[in-house]
């Protein structure tokens, strides 16, 4: 401090500033301008920086900022005086935001944007500050804020009288006005404003004006409530959009009933009542104003210049809420209107609603959506909290006041609000009609929806008043193209993405006039789809047929999901398979309505492609009673066979249906086809253009292999085709299992094998269908160590998408593995797991074995009762199979083989010996035709049985047969049901007596084992 005082920053900085006033005084404003910039180059941070806290140190640190500041304010309005505004804009905003109650730098940051031409962002930061100052200090704003604002509407009077209309560039983008700011006087009137200026605007009117009256509860917009009036508090411009029926005015309406953030009140102006704009019409642009000076109570002259006076003398700087609803019929005026309020009042906020956009600088866009509606079947509970389903019973109980929803009626009430897409004004024209009919005739007649939903009430505007009228009030907005395009996307169900669109409509400027449509809320736009809600899509549909072009339409749509479904099947089969997926459950609808058309109009090759490529979806992902519905309607199409070079599609309408889940083994039989309809067909494909799906390939290797013939498995062995060679892999595996330690060796090479051809494929269903088989025999082999790795990764190729069907068969196989060896931890997390997956698509079959894993579960937990029950269900007392296929060709023979023995062990236990022999008898026969190598599982079964009624010698022979066919008592992992049987032998006949009957059993020759089966279970001690 001890130096001399030119040397001194801060010495230097007033000395530099003095000179720099001295100068500006004298009209010298660039040596001024040059001044003030050496003067502020001597801060290099902020004021003492680093220097030790006290409150001296604060107090200078103070007055040193206060300096700079002004030295800041001053650069700024020798820069405007320069015509050189845009400069001094960077540091004002940064000193802004370090400063935001400084209203003098504020004022100073207003005026720049003005002069540098950017009016609407001077505006917005005249709002903040002001706002800001308001909420955070309880003030209002002071005199240099005011006078910033004053010099912007001083400004736009002396330019013109008659202050410029904003004038659309390209979508009605709204040009800034004229430059209004004489940046000398500018100056001069923020350097002199010391005082509180006198404004000339007007107070605000009234409050409330305008609102409309609400006749009815508000229904589950309350979320939407909350948001708008936050979105409201960041922006001076949001517009409700959304299709017509939606809300949007009943959302404005509630918000001005109950706002309390703008103290001057809300005004409501309701534009419906203007007749549509025209080119040739000039009363519009004034009409729309009129509109608002009368919601506001005001009289007075349309003409041009005086509703602009009228409503600066009016309005003022009132903070008030300006509601301009239905807008889309006069929406450049409508624009126009709101760029004037947002330019000449910053304190209004504008909320308008339109079902398209204003296009205005500075618009936020807020869509309405459609009420949330539940899921087709469900419950009344689920359906009691969606809003759809809500607003039907509160409207519905306006003309039946006892009304209410229930069991019976939940579906249709369901489906109706489906079908209308939530939509909150087709949903209260359809509640309106309960007065005369029931609920299910409504549900019935709602595809004549505009027939049907024609009146709401007398007091409603016209438009309103009937469903066709609301969507008639958009449609007569459109232009010629828009007409055209929005017609023809009739032709989609459940929407459509761009490429689709421009291929089966056509026409230039798709694109773009697709964008008009999305803005003017006749489609939806996800990002990916363009859609249209299904009250717009039925009256286009109308439309299309008024016009002629519904079959040329229908044509070339079923075309280009043919060529869809053709391209997507065959990725099915490999690493793509769920993109695949994916792609044709977006797409279902446009195919099913596809496959519709190609029915209907007898085109059978259409017919016959599409279900040939989309079978294989349904059965991927569960939907067998698609395939189940559709085929003897593709069938009926067709004589005696398929049409030329169409084998392959033909052959999968066909038999596709028969085939089994993913994760269900392949055998022979899988085809109940004795007429060589079945071979004729694959063969005739093989030999066309289009080849068959390989499963038919393989299966008809295997039926060949059956009748002594293997070249054609040994073709698939080799062939180029990894899957076919990956998977004949694997039914080879299990076609040679024997019960020698040779052929099991065998079949764990061919397994793993397979899984590592397809892993290198990609394919994951045929992964972890090899997967699980190789678990199997790993856990026969070495018990559940060896094998539950390998069930786990079945179970993670799991994928979003699957059936319920796939995924249940799956975690029900992997909980059986584990059963198998007592680990009931395991078993019992699998089961839950796929519990949680049982819904109503879930085929009967499915959820009647996963009944029996529950039953082989509480076997295992010590519960037989339980498992009794679990079992009785399916199989009966008296052996026949209730309720599911009993034929091997369901391809669940290993389960019913299986869950008779485990049947049977249970019933043993209660001393249930008859109804057990049954079962094991049953078992016993399905294993000899269908799957021998379970015939070792069904002896243990037969074993006990023999135990329980005093027959051990029997047991113990039966027991030493299937060691040594096996060998898995000795060698490998002989199982809880196999120790059982070995320690009650043991224990009933000694020791001695029991090695010597097992030896026995052993020596016995493979053609005489089913002697020692006859003897364990009829030659019984006890009756």
């Amino acid at each position: 401090m001890g130096s001399r005082a030119g040397g001194v920053d801060a010495c230097r900085f007033d000395r530099l500033l003095g000179e720099a006033r001295r100068l500006g005084s004298a009209g010298r404003h660039e040596p001024a301008l040059r001044a003030v910039d050496l003067a502020l180059a001597q801060w290099r941070s902020d004021a003492l920086a680093g220097v030790v806290d006290s409150a001296d140190m604060r107090s200078t640190v103070t007055e040193l900022t206060e300096r700079r500041l002004a030295a800041i304010e001053l650069r700024a309005d020798l820069l405007l005086t320069l015509g050189r505004a845009g400069e001094a804009l960077p540091e004002l905003a940064q000193h802004c935001t370090a400063h935001p109650f400084r209203e003098t730098l504020a004022a100073r940051r207003i005026t720049a944007l003005a002069a540098a031409g950017r009016k609407s962002e001077a505006f917005d930061v005249y709002r903040h500050t002001a706002e800001l100052v308001r909420r955070e200090l309880g003030a209002e704003s002071g005199p240099a804020l005011q006078a910033a604002l004053t010099s912007i509407d001083a400004g736009a009077a002396v330019e013109s009288d008659h202050p410029p209309h904003p004038t659309p560039a390209g979508p009605r983008q709204i040009e800034p006005d004229s430059q209004l700011i004489q940046q000398d006087s500018a100056r001069s009137v923020l350097e002199s404003a010391v005082g509180s200026p006198e404004s000339s605007a007007g107070a605000p009117l009234a409050r409330g004006r305008g609102v409309p009256r609400r006749w009815t509860s508000f229904v589950d917009r309350g979320h939407d409530l909350d948001q708008l009036t936050r979105t409201l508090r960041d922006s001076a411009l949001v517009t409700l959009t959304g299709t017509g029926g939606v809300g949007k005015t009943r959302l404005a309406t509630e918000l001005a009933a109950v706002q309390s953030d703008w103290p001057d009140g809300c005004v409501f102006a309701d534009l419906a009542g203007i007749a549509p704009q025209r080119e040739d019409d000039a009363s519009t642009p004034t009409a729309v104003p009129a509109v608002l000076l009368s919601a506001l109570g005001i009289g007075g002259s349309s003409d041009d210049a005086d509703w602009r006076a009228v409503l600066h003398r009016s309005v003022g700087h009132g903070r008030m809420l300006v509601i301009l609803d239905n807008c889309e019929h006069v929406i450049d005026a409508a624009a126009e209107l709101a760029a004037f309020l947002l330019c000449h009042f910053p304190l209004l906020t504008v909320l308008a609603t339109s079902r398209e956009p204003l296009g205005v600088d500075g618009e936020n866009l807020y869509p309405v959506r459609a009420l949330a509606v539940p899921e087709p079947g469900a419950s009344v509970e689920v359906a009691a909290e969606a809003a759809a389903v809500q607003l039907f019973v509160d409207r519905a109980r306006a003309v039946r006041p006892d009304f209410r929803l229930t069991d019976s009626e939940c579906a249709d009430i369901v489906s109706i609000v489906c079908c209308l897409d939530g939509l909150p004004l087709a949903i209260e024209l359809a509640a309106a009609r309960l007065h005369a009919l029931p609920v299910r005739h409504l549900a019935d007649r709602l595809p004549h929806r505009f027939r049907l939903l024609d009146s709401l009430g007398r007091n409603v505007s016209a438009r309103h008043r009937t469903l066709h009228a609301v969507v008639s009030w958009s449609w007569n907005l459109l232009t010629g193209a828009e007409v055209e395009l929005a017609r023809r996307l009739a032709v989609f169900a459940d929407g459509a993405t761009l490429d689709a669109i421009l291929a089966v409509c056509g026409g230039e400027d798709t694109a773009d006039t697709l964008t008009a449509l999305v803005a003017k809320s006749l489609v939806e736009f996800d990002g990916a789809r363009y859609r249209m809600v299904e009250t717009i899509r039925a009256y286009a549909a109308s439309e299309l047929d008024a016009a002629g072009e519904s079959r040329r339409l229908a044509d070339a749509h079923a075309d280009h999901f043919l060529a869809l479904v053709r391209d997507a099947a065959p990725r099915l089969l490999d690493a793509r398979q769920q993109q695949a997926t994916r792609l044709l459950t977006i797409e279902h609808a446009n195919c099913l309505a596809a496959l519709e058309w190609a029915v209907r109009t007898g085109d059978g090759e259409c017919a016959v492609g599409l279900y040939g490529g989309l079978i294989w979806h349904w059965l991927l992902c569960g939907l067998r009673g698609e395939a189940l519905a559709w085929q003897p309607r593709v069938l009926a199409l067709f004589g005696a066979g398929p049409p030329p070079g169409r084998a392959a599609d033909f052959l999968a309408v066909r038999y596709a249906h028969q085939l089994p889940a993913y994760h269900e083994p392949l055998w022979w039989g899988q085809i109940p086809d004795r007429s060589g309809e079945f071979d004729e067909l694959v063969r005739t494909a093989m030999g066309e253009s289009r080849p068959p799906h390989p499963i038919f390939v393989l299966l008809l290797a295997l039926r060949d292999r059956h009748r002594g013939a293997g070249e054609l498995l040994n073709q698939c062995l080799t062939a180029d085709d990894t899957w076919l060679r990956g998977n004949a892999l694997v039914l080879r595996a299990l076609d040679e299992i024997g019960g020698d330690t040779e052929s099991f060796e065998r079949c764990v090479a061919d397994l793993e094998a397979a899984i590592s051809m397809l892993e290198s494929l990609g394919e994951p269903r045929g992964v972890s269908r090899a997967l699980l088989h190789l678990a199997h025999h790993r856990i026969e082999s070495a018990g559940l160590a060896a094998g539950a790795p390998l069930i786990a990764r079945a179970a993670e190729l799991l994928t979003p998408g699957l059936g319920a069907e796939e995924v249940v068969g799956v975690l029900r196989r992997a909980a059986q593995l584990h059963l198998r060896e007592n680990d009931v931890d395991g078993g019992a997390a699998y089961l839950a797991s796929a519990r949680r997956w049982v819904d109503t698509q879930v085929p009967d079959g499915t959820a009647q074995w996963l009944r029996v894993a529950e039953a082989d579960l509480a076997l295992r937990q010590g519960e037989p009762g339980t498992a009794i029950e679990l079992y009785g269900r399916l199989f009966g007392d008296d052996g026949p199979l209730r309720g599911a296929d009993r034929s091997p060709a369901a391809a669940l023979a290993t389960d019913e083989i299986l869950g008779r023995t485990h049947y049977a062990i249970a019933l043993v236990g209660t001393g249930r010996i008859g109804v057990a022999t049954r079962q094991l008898e049953i078992a016993r026969d399905l294993a000899a035709t269908a799957a021998p190598r379970l015939l070792p599982v069904v002896a243990v079964g037969c074993a006990l049985a023999a135990l329980a009624i005093g027959a051990p010698e029997p047991a113990a022979r039966l027991l030493g047969a299937i060691d040594q066919v096996t060998g898995r008592i000795t060698n490998g992992n002989p199982g809880p049901d196999v120790r059982q049987a070995y320690a009650l032998a043991r224990k009933a006949m000694g020791q001695q007596r029991f090695l010597s009957a097992l030896n026995e059993g052993r020596r016995t020759p493979c053609d005489q084992v089913s002697v020692l089966f006859e003897q364990a279970l009829y030659q019984r001690a006890v009756s």
